[in-house]
């Protein structure tokens, strides 16, 4: 699993403003999810440890990459 994104020239937020992105999406505001955020919301009310792999977010990845 994961995303297969070649550069950084394919993801929206990583080329226009905030006010440029809602603009696009006609929206009034965007806001963004904290990385614990997410996983609360994904989680839900259950209070399991989490057991999702933030890795591609955090940059905190559970082995060494080789790359």
């Amino acid at each position: 699993m994961g995303i297969n994104i070649p550069s950084k020239k394919e993801l929206l937020a990583a080329n226009f403003t905030v006010d440029e992105i809602c603009a696009q999406l006609g929206a009034d505001s965007i806001q963004y999810l904290s990385i614990e955020g997410l996983v609360r919301a994904v989680r839900g009310s259950s209070n399991r440890e989490n057991g999702y792999c933030t890795a591609c977010l955090s940059g905190e990845y559970p082995t060494e990459l080789e790359w």
